[in-house]
């Protein structure tokens, strides 16, 4: 799913689905998306479903496949996800999730539908003080105008072709592909058509609720909006085949990993609480009931590896994200220093509490994420959990054993640390990384190519040890900064 533009450096995140809308009748010719390389990142899903080709011009082929024999405990375990996420927020539907006194439906609902301006949208993840300070930096700027506002880079960075080009990266072929139905279907089994999907098991209807729209007030510096989940749209029920969207992998979820991995680069001290945020974003698709946790894994693979790629091979992305960082810097030190809370931006984020219990704060649980985000511990409790939604390892569903147990760290994803650790080299970062990431042989490790082990939440709250000979001798995580430090030196 194509998707648009969001917010800045808060990273909720969503999609207009534009790459998920059809083709004309004349272009009848079918693309052969099993050759798209997201497709092949998540292929481990094969295991568990056998998709039916979809026909764009044909209804009746939409949301069609059947369950395997060995999918049908692990994508049991799915179901139950998504209803047990979706579930909460309803419970809670009436509670404050944030600072601001909205519900974490609201949020949701927020999150689906922030994608016209990356400009002028909520960015909470750095907590009220420096939030605010970035929202007015940003204030004037338009994407017609980027230069008549404090943080000009920063708006060149959100508008370039570069940063346009990763986060619009489609997952529309992997979604077509795969054709998985969404969970808030009426019968996922398809069973009265002629059609229908061979669910071994699974219930055909979830219990799923639809989280009704709602009017944003406050939207876009005093406009109004509609945020809607967009149910009708995604399942064709809008009235046309062409904007069908399938359920694997969640687009949005992408995307929010886009927006989180490099505003995460911009400001890497407060990398946890960014990241975390974006994670947010992604569960925020489960508590609409649009997507189930291994949509949104699938997601977070497909964020990391866009990223990656773009810092290797980007030119123009690195320099537009370099000269961000530059500018962001000092406008936050000047900002810090007027308003007395110290001379530079890792003082001030302590001083104000942005990286402890004055920064992200997001108080919703469910299944999954069971504490309150409220400092950095719990927002990188929240982070782990979501990076496997309560799953045992794949092979306890029937799914396939890890090839290696051993630390697995995709080739460009030490550039994800380079703004985090500047003097480290990538060999060294390399071993960061491989410190912090996750176990080996949870669902869709095996074709991720390392993707669904890197914990970089946990990466960029490290205190790096370096001995004399520049080897790693320790790394540590939970720390508020990232930080390296020479070994004591024995007498």
């Amino acid at each position: 799913m194509k998707v648009l533009r969001t917010s800045v450096l808060g990273l909720a995140c969503a999609t207009a689905l534009v790459s998920s809308v059809g083709v004309s009748p004349a272009q009848a010719a079918q693309p052969d998306e099993s050759a798209d390389p997201h497709v092949a990142l998540l292929s481990e899903y094969d295991r568990y479903w056998t998709p039916k080709p979809f026909d764009k011009q044909n209804f009746d082929t939409a949301f069609r496949g059947d369950v395997t024999p060995q999918g049908s405990k692990i994508l049991a375990r799915n179901d139950e996800g998504v209803e047990q996420i979706n579930k909460a927020g309803v419970d809670e539907a009436n509670q404050a999730a944030d600072r601001q006194g909205r519900s974490q439906q609201w949020r949701a609902l927020r999150d689906a539908t922030m994608f016209t301006d990356p400009l002028q949208e909520d960015n909470d993840s750095l907590g009220p003080v420096l939030s605010k300070y970035v929202a007015e930096g940003l204030a004037q700027c338009t994407p017609a105008n980027v230069h008549s506002c404090s943080l000009t880079h920063v708006a060149r960075f959100l508008w370039s072709t570069g940063f346009q080009e990763v986060t619009n990266k489609s997952t529309g072929p992997a979604k077509k592909y795969f054709n998985y139905p969404r969970p808030y279907l009426a019968d996922r089994s398809f069973a009265d058509s002629g059609n229908p999907n061979n669910l071994r098991g699974l219930k055909k209807n979830l219990a799923i609720a639809r989280v009704p729209s709602r009017i944003d007030v406050n939207h876009k510096r005093g406009g109004r909006a509609l945020l809607t989940a967009g149910y009708d749209l995604m399942d064709g029920a809008s009235g046309t085949n062409l904007t069908v969207s399938q359920a694997f992998p969640s687009g949005h979820t992408t995307a929010a990993y886009a927006y989180g991995l490099a505003m995460a680069e911009i400001l890497p001290e407060l990398g946890p609480e960014i990241l975390t945020r974006a994670s947010e974003a992604g569960n925020n698709r489960a508590v609409l009931g649009v997507h189930y946790p291994m949509d949104i894994m699938g997601g977070r693979i497909e964020g990391h590896s866009n990223v990656s790629a773009a810092l290797t091979t980007n030119r123009l992305y690195v320099a537009s994200l370099k000269a961000a960082r530059t500018e962001v810097m000092a406008y936050l030190t000047r900002r810090c220093e007027a308003d007395g809370h110290g001379d530079t931006v890792q003082a001030c984020i302590g001083n104000v509490g942005a990286n402890d219990k004055n920064g992200y704060y997001n108080t919703f649980t469910d299944s999954v994420s069971t504490t309150p985000v409220v400092d950095r511990a719990s927002a990188l409790k929240a982070y782990r959990a979501r990076m496997t939604y309560g799953f045992d390892k794949a092979s306890a569903y029937g799914g396939p054993a890890p090839a290696t147990t051993a630390p697995v760290v995709p080739t460009g994803a030490e550039n994800l640390l380079s703004t985090a650790f500047p003097t480290l080299s990538d060999a060294q970062r390399r071993q960061v990384l491989a410190a912090t990431e996750i176990d080996a042989g949870y669902a869709l490790d095996s074709s991720s190519g390392g993707w669904q082990r890197i914990n970089l939440a946990a990466a960029m709250s490290a205190k790096v040890t370096v001995g004399k000979a520049g080897h790693v001798v320790k790394i540590e995580t939970g720390n508020l900064k990232p930080e390296v430090v020479s070994a004591p030196q024995a007498s």
